[in-house]
């Protein structure tokens, strides 16, 4: 059994109507291959220059994947300063969860 990509015609229209941030952090995640709760996790100082560096939850690996730059500037445009995909309660000051 082998598997396959999904195109991006497939998951494209389902971005599309997804939350600004929702969509951003998805992005991330296809882009990268992390997973949602590692991308979710993510802070300012995990992102230098167009570069996202990261320990991956499940595995307790570093890691790190380049961005393009648009991407690398969207989720500095998105972030506070504590997380790159900050709560929308308690200020910000906790991240955004998949739930």
């Amino acid at each position: 059994m082998t598997s396959e990509y999904l195109p991006k015609t497939a998951y494209a229209p389902i971005l599309r109507r997804m939350s600004y941030d929702n969509r951003l952090a998805v992005q991330v995640s296809l882009y990268t291959g992390l997973r949602l709760g590692d991308v979710l996790k993510s802070t300012p100082a995990d992102l230098i220059g167009n570069t996202l560096y990261y320990t991956a939850e499940k595995t307790g690996k570093n890691g790190s994947a380049k961005l393009t730059s648009s991407l690398a500037n969207k989720l500095r445009k998105n972030a506070n300063k504590w997380w790159l995909f900050p709560s929308p309660y308690k200020n910000g000051v906790k991240h955004r969860h998949r739930s």
